[in-house]
């Protein structure tokens, strides 16, 4: 059974019809339990920018991407409070207009622990800017009661602030998030995810709105793959910037060990 995601998913979709029987996503972490995980954003930007009369096409690609292994160190109320994660690659790579540029951004065979202390989550050793701190915790994105197909949900918005930061978005002001399950399978289901972020940097209000399926594994109830991509809109064009075009796209997955 499968039903495509709305157009208008903020709209809402009372009118819709639902299928089949409800079903539960629940996913219940066990310690000691690893798994490879794979992280891939860019972001694309084009604009003419114009200084001292003269205009100028910029043309930017920013890519990030990360592959390391994390095993759960503990679990409490049905959430993982710490991990061990061993860095196997994680570089940033900037092209197009302007001067190229390339490097690590955490040195491979690095080791961190990651743990959640007083709503925090603090990364050990400190200041090593993995950046693998910024992983959500993905069963706020799981329906929080038995759902059917084409039924919809509404995620705790902070759990996507930190997929805004993944993507070196800062200076989220809001955030606004539903969830519908699309698709439903003896082995996986997929929810399709709407996430809009408003945010503000170097002066400039912009909105990015995505929109992308989450597949789960029944039989654990764990988020084993994730992909969204959309645009990004200038709320407020400076003068100095003429037809703005943003685009983004954020993939994840984990594979057992």
């Amino acid at each position: 059974m499968k039903r495509s995601l709305a157009l208008l998913l903020f709209a809402g979709c009372a009118s819709e019809t639902l299928s089949g029987d409800p079903v539960s996503l629940v996913w219940k972490p066990v310690e000691g339990t690893s798994e490879t995980v794979r992280w891939h954003c860019s972001l694309n930007f084009k604009f003419i920018q114009v200084l001292i009369g003269k205009e100028q096409p910029v043309d930017r690609r920013i890519t990030i991407a990360h592959k390391y292994v994390s095993t759960i160190g503990g679990v409490a109320n049905g959430r993982v409070q710490a991990r061990t994660v061993e860095i196997q690659s994680a570089t940033f790579d900037v092209s197009g207009t302007g001067e190229p540029r390339h490097g690590e951004i955490v040195p491979k065979g690095t080791t961190l622990t990651i743990e959640r202390r007083d709503g925090r989550i603090i990364e050990t050793p400190p200041n090593s800017r993995s950046g693998l701190t910024l992983e959500p915790d993905w069963v706020d994105f799981l329906p929080p009661r038995p759902v059917r197909v084409g039924e919809v949900w509404e995620p705790d918005p902070a759990s996507c602030r930190s997929l805004a930061l993944a993507m070196a978005v800062e200076g989220v002001l809001n955030v606004r998030v539903k969830a519908l399950l699309a698709s439903i399978a003896d082995s996986n289901a997929v929810i399709e995810l709407a996430i809009v972020f408003d945010f503000k940097t170097q002066g400039m209000a912009s909105t990015m709105s995505l929109r992308g399926p989450l597949s789960v594994d029944r039989s654990t109830g764990r988020p084993v793959a994730f992909k969204i991509a959309g645009t990004i809109k200038l709320d407020s064009q400076p003068a100095e910037v003429r037809a703005f075009q943003g685009s983004c796209e954020l993939e994840w997955s984990s594979t057992p060990k």
